[in-house]
């Protein structure tokens, strides 16, 4: 009988994987939400607090991964 590719990726990864895969996008999505109502409630823009948070948290392009530059 053969496997999906979904089964054998979660064959591959250990628990500790999976939390990290789960608790990173969710805590992500927390300190937006967690910055829109802290600025609304101090009297600020509520959008543009969280606009920033996500483009200052977020996901950033490795130095180490593509071209070397040489």
């Amino acid at each position: 009988m053969r496997s999906s590719v979904l089964e054998e990726f979660m064959g591959s990864i250990g628990i500790s994987e999976l939390l990290m895969l789960l608790l990173i996008p969710v805590l992500y999505v927390a300190t937006l939400i967690w910055g829109y109502r802290d600025a609304t409630a101090r009297g600020s823009n509520g959008v543009l607090v969280a606009l920033l948070i996500g483009l200052l948290s977020g996901p950033c392009p490795s130095s180490s991964g593509g071209s070397s530059g040489r």
